[in-house]
């Protein structure tokens, strides 16, 4: 009689261990699934595969002589994406007009004025130039 109690549990034993390893695995795919479908879905929110650059420009005036002044304009360019980047052919342009003082307040249509200097920053790269991580 306790034989046959002792092999009934041990029976029972067997069958929640086979069903807790079926439950564990079923488990064990939800969640490789559920990760993936979050890797995919950060990966697309955060546009791992976008260029993002930065772009800083600071100005100073000096004075130049008596009647005129000289403007200093810094433009720096950053990475702050997860590619690397390279400018295309047309590179980093860059002009300089001449805006009238005593214009009204208002939208400013910059094609009205004549360009005093254009520049090609990146000219002076022939092989290209890249744009590293931060």
């Amino acid at each position: 009689m306790i034989l046959k109690k002792v092999k009934e549990v041990l029976l029972s034993f067997e069958s929640w261990k086979t069903g807790a390893d079926f439950f564990l695995k079923i488990c064990s795919i939800g969640a490789i699934l559920v990760g993936g479908w979050w890797a995919w879905h950060q990966f697309n929110i955060t546009e791992t595969t976008a260029s993002n650059i930065q772009l800083n420009v600071d100005s100073e005036i000096m004075e130049y002589d008596k009647n005129n002044d000289l403007l200093i304009a810094h433009v720096k360019l950053k990475n702050i994406g997860k590619v690397l980047v390279e400018p295309g052919k047309d590179g980093l342009e860059i002009s300089v007009k001449r805006i009238p003082p005593h214009l009204s307040q208002g939208n400013i249509d910059l094609e009205k004025f004549p360009v005093l200097y254009h520049t090609n920053t990146m000219n002076r790269y022939k092989d290209g130039y890249e744009l590293g991580l931060v």
